[in-house]
């Protein structure tokens, strides 16, 4: 049983986001730059997606940066005119020179058994991995690696690595690949799927996190290993952010925990730890905190995924609601518009441990909504971006989205400084919408909008930006 695309978070509280996936149709691939000065900050439109058959459309998937001056990312659709999902393209793979308005296309998806709609890569020495929503043997999403031909070095060559089977015994609807080990095992994370039945959704299963094992010696295929599912409520459900600090292991969930303030979605997500504990598989989970517990809305609500971890293990992650700051009010547990929120462990096991705002989102027009991806600054704060806010005219005035600095405080005082960067305008001329993955190479930072552009898809196929702060 499929997750429709509309219970991701972006998509089911979309009264109150910028986000929305729209049916893209076919298109030329024409690239365009435009900059813009406000405040000494240069922005720059490298690259406006013009969907199938030549050109990917909704890059959600961000971008990361490769080993030769260039970026990689994904489409969730666009590419050859096959059918996936219905009635639209399966997405694709594509990379760029830094700093060029011109892609090119890696791989175009075939849809099952062949992977469907594309949700993120990873660059693991020359290699890229990554993750299918969809598609695979099963058609409960897939894992691919991607890598140069030997004889033909400018054609790329794809292989999918492992099929996922669903509920109860296996994962389904897959968020992504999140980390590799030196061994070459892929961690990655699984949105529906496993053995729990308790979910929100039912028989579909809470979500799991899962390692795959390179082939070695007699295993001459790659190897899957649950390392949990999650059960729901007081556990996490639907799991969407990975990262690793020191041997510990956290994630969020964005639903699950032991908040009543978001009934609609049984809790208002965790974060977790996840950690060995003995045996050749064996992984014990721990909720650390529950987002929102007891109504208070100057904690978060609903994280959504995206985590840095601080040099000193300082976790660091966004939540999509909360923060007692704007109006951006969808139901109860989904109320005001979101935050960025530190996570401090406590010097022995979890004792001491304690999470804080750093920052609540006001919402438009003045400030962002809805925070999303974000990455260090170099200078001890964050450049991020919000999937909606600002003064951008789109979803009824709630805005386009924004990127933003985030700064740490001045010696001697507590309040962590925002300043937002560029207030997204939507298409044609703008994005609409930044998801995804931030690049930060020689000072400039690149990144994508999930819509926007020039692109034929209603709404804008979505862009491909640079900005010198």
């Amino acid at each position: 049983m499929r997750r429709p695309l509309v219970l991701s978070l972006t998509l089911i509280v979309a009264a109150c986001s910028a986000g929305g996936i729209a049916p893209s149709v076919p298109g030329g691939n024409h690239a365009f730059g435009r900059e813009r000065n406000n405040s000494a900050v240069s922005f720059t439109i490298l690259h406006s997606f013009q969907a199938s058959p030549t050109d990917g459309s909704y890059p959600s998937g961000g971008i990361i940066a490769s080993e030769n001056g260039r970026y990689v990312g994904t489409t969730f659709y666009g590419g050859a005119p096959k059918k996936c999902n219905g009635s639209v393209e399966c997405g694709t793979v594509y990379d760029s020179a830094i700093g060029s308005p011109e892609d090119r296309l890696l791989y175009t998806f075939d849809g099952p058994p062949d992977g469907e709609l594309p949700t993120g890569v990873i660059n693991d020495n020359g290699t890229l991995y990554g993750a299918n929503q969809f598609g695979g043997a099963a058609d409960f999403g897939a894992i691919f690696l991607l890598e140069p031909s030997a004889k033909h070095p400018n054609k790329w060559v794809e292989r999918i690595i492992y099929s996922f089977k669903g509920p109860p015994s296996d994962g389904s609807d897959v968020v992504g690949i999140f980390h590799a080990d030196t061994s070459g095992s892929l961690y990655g994370l699984t949105f529906m799927g496993g053995s729990a039945t308790t979910c929100f959704f039912g028989a579909s299963g809470c979500g799991a996190v899962f390692k795959l094992t390179p082939p070695s010696g007699k295993q001459k295929t790659w190897q899957e290993s649950i390392l949990h599912s999650f059960t729901g409520v007081p556990d996490g459900a639907a799991p969407n952010g990975l990262v690793w600090s020191g041997d510990t292991v956290y994630g969020t969930t964005e639903y699950g925990g032991t908040s009543t303030e978001c009934p609609y979605l049984q809790g208002c997500g965790t974060l977790y730890t996840l950690a060995k504990s003995g045996g050749k598989h064996a992984w014990t989970e721990h909720v650390v905190h529950s987002f929102n517990v007891g109504g208070s809305q100057s904690d978060g609500s609903i994280p959504n995924g995206r985590m840095v971890a601080g040099k000193d293990g300082t976790i660091y992650g966004t939540t999509g609601y909360g923060g007692g700051m704007g109006t951006c009010t969808v139901e109860k547990g989904l109320n005001y518009c979101g935050t960025l929120y530190q996570y401090v462990p406590g010097s022995q096991g979890q004792a001491g441990s304690r999470e804080s705002i750093l920052y609540a989102f006001k919402g438009a027009p003045a400030d962002g909504a809805q925070p999303d991806s974000f990455t260090p600054n170099g200078h001890g704060g964050f450049y991020g971006v919000t999937g909606a806010g600002g003064g951008g005219n789109c979803d009824g005035y709630l805005g386009c989205g924004t990127l933003y600095e985030l700064s740490r405080p001045a010696k001697g005082r507590s309040a962590w400084k925002e300043r937002v960067l560029h207030s997204f305008a939507g298409p044609p001329t703008d994005g609409y919408d930044p998801l995804g993955s931030l690049v930060l190479s020689n000072g400039t930072l690149y990144g994508v909008t999930d819509l926007g552009g020039s692109g034929p898809c209603p709404f804008g196929c979505g862009t491909i930006y640079s900005m010198q702060p």
